[in-house]
C-alpha cells in the first residue's frame, strides 16, 4: 500500500496544530486528524495561556511573531506569596525578575482564540498539510514501514508515523498500549477574567492559600485572568454563587495594588488530577502534549511542556531526514523518548510535591516554607535557576526555543 503522509497527527488542539504547522514548514507531508472542525475550535476557545519565553521563541520561529506582539500581554515579573491570614507567621515574597537572565519578560499571556485564528490561517495556506475534520481514529494497524489509520466511516490512510496529541488517557492511547500513573487531587479550579482599577504593570501574582493556589495573570493593563484552586466541594459552591456573592468571596484575596474590580466573564471550573505516561513512544507511534502528562495548573506550564514536546519532535525528525534515516525507526523515536521523558517526569513530580507542601498547615511546615523562601531570596544563583525555569529556558531545550525573541 502507498504511504500518503510522513506524519499523521491525531488531535487538533494547540499542540497538535503547532506541531502540524512546524512539520509542514520543514517539508514533511502531514495529516492533521481532528474530531472537531477548525472553526468550531476557535469559536469555543475561551481560555488564556501563560506562554513562557521559550514558547514565544518557538512560535516566532514558525512565523507566529505577529500574534505574540499584537495580541500577547507581556509578563514582566512574577510574585509568589504565601497567605495564611492570622497565623502569626510573617511571610516573605518570592519576586522573580527576568532582567536577572537578560530578558525583558517571562513571556506573555495570550487568548486561546487568537492562537487558533492565526494557526488556522497557517494550516489553510500550507499545501503539505491536509486537515481531516470531524474524523475520529478508531484503530491503528502497525506494519513494516508504516501505520494504517482506520477512521469512523471514512477511508483509511497510511503514514510513516503517528503523533497522538488528543489529550490524557484517550481511548486511542489506551488501545495502543500506553499506561498512566494517575492521582486525583480532590481539588478543582475555577477561572474567570477580572477588570481592575489600577494597572497591573504586567505582574503575575500567585498566592498560596491554605486551600490551594490563586493566580492573577495579566491579560491586559487593567485586566487579569484568575485561576483559583480549592477542594472540589468548595469550587462547586463558588461556581454556583451569584456574581455579587462570588465578588465578595474573591475580594478578601484581591489586594489593594489593583484597586476595585469587577468580574467580566463567565466562570468555568474543572477537576484537577495528575497523570504521566510510562512511555512516550511505541512502534511508529509518539505521544505529545496532554497525551503525555497532565499536571497541576499552579505553575501554568502545561501548554509550555506540550510545545516543548512538539519542538523536540520536529528537531529529531528533521535531523533523521538529513541523515537519510527512516523517521519511524525505533532508534530515531528513542531519541525523542530520551529527550522528553526525564523533563516530563521531573516536572510532573515537582509540581505534585509543590502542591502537597503548600497544603500542609502545621506550624512546622509553615515555618520551613518561610525559611526556604528566605534562603532562596538570598542566593542569586539559586534564584536565577528558578527564573530560567519560569521563562522556559532551563535544561536541554530545543533549538527553536533558544533564540532571543
Amino acid at each position: 500500500m502507498s504511504i500518503e503522509y510522513d506524519v499523521a497527527i491525531v488531535g487538533g488542539g494547540i499542540v497538535g496544530s503547532v506541531l502540524a504547522v512546524d512539520l509542514a514548514q520543514q517539508g514533511f507531508t502531514v495529516a492533521l486528524v481532528d474530531k472537531s472542525t477548525r472553526k468550531s475550535r476557535a469559536d469555543r476557545a475561551s481560555r488564556y495561556f501563560a506562554l513562557s519565553l521559550g514558547s514565544c521563541n518557538y512560535l516566532n520561529s514558525i512565523g507566529l511573531s505577529d500574534i505574540i506582539y499584537n495580541s500577547g500581554n507581556p509578563i514582566t515579573s512574577v510574585e509568589v506569596i504565601e497567605q495564611n491570614l492570622g497565623d502569626g507567621i510573617s511571610h516573605e515574597i518570592i519576586e522573580l525578575d527576568p532582567f536577572q537572565i537578560g530578558a525583558s519578560s517571562f513571556g506573555c499571556m495570550i487568548a486561546e482564540k487568537d492562537l487558533y485564528k492565526v494557526l488556522n490561517t497557517k494550516i489553510t495556506k500550507n499545501k503539505l498539510l491536509k486537515v481531516f475534520s470531524n474524523v475520529e481514529i478508531e484503530s491503528l494497524d502497525r506494519t513494516v514501514g508504516y501505520v494504517t489509520l482506520n477512521t469512523n466511516g471514512k477511508p483509511s490512510f497510511n503514514s510513516r508515523i503517528v503523533a497522538i496529541c488528543d489529550g490524557r488517557q484517550s481511548q486511542l492511547t489506551c488501545d495502543t498500549g500506553f499506561n498512566y500513573l494517575t492521582k486525583d487531587y480532590e481539588q478543582s479550579a475555577i477561572s474567570c477574567t477580572v477588570k481592575h482599577e489600577v494597572p497591573n504593570s504586567g505582574v503575575a501574582r500567585q498566592y498560596f492559600l491554605p486551600t490551594g493556589p490563586l493566580a492573577f495573570l495579566p491579560i491586559s493593563s487593567n485586566e487579569v485572568c484568575i485561576v483559583w484552586t480549592n477542594p472540589t466541594q468548595t469550587t462547586n459552591l463558588l461556581k454556583d454563587l451569584g456574581v455579587h456573592e462570588f465578588h465578595n468571596r474573591l475580594q478578601q484575596y484581591f489586594h489593594s495594588p489593583l484597586g476595585d474590580f469587577s468580574i467580566t466573564s463567565e466562570r468555568t471550573a474543572w477537576p484537577l488530577s495528575m497523570a504521566i505516561s510510562n512511555r512516550l513512544i511505541k512502534k511508529r507511534i509518539i505521544l505529545a502534549g496532554d497525551a503525555v502528562r497532565k499536571i497541576h495548573p499552579l505553575a501554568g506550564q502545561g501548554l509550555n511542556l506540550g510545545l516543548r514536546d512538539a519542538a523536540a519532535l520536529v528537531e529529531v525528525l528533521t535531523q533523521a531526514c538529513q541523515r537519510g534515516e527512516d523517521i519511524g525507526f525505533d532508534m530515531v523515536l528513542e531519541r525523542y523518548q530520551r529527550w522528553r521523558q526525564f523533563d516530563s517526569t521531573a516536572f510532573t513530580g515537582i509540581t505534585d510535591r509543590f502542591n502537597w507542601i503548600y497544603l500542609q498547615s502545621s506550624f512546622e511546615f509553615r515555618f520551613l516554607r518561610k525559611f526556604g523562601v528566605s534562603l532562596l531570596n538570598r542566593i542569586p544563583t539559586l534564584k536565577g535557576i528558578l527564573i530560567k525555569e519560569a521563562a522556559g529556558l532551563a535544561g536541554d531545550i530545543p533549538k527553536a526555543m533558544q533564540s532571543d525573541f
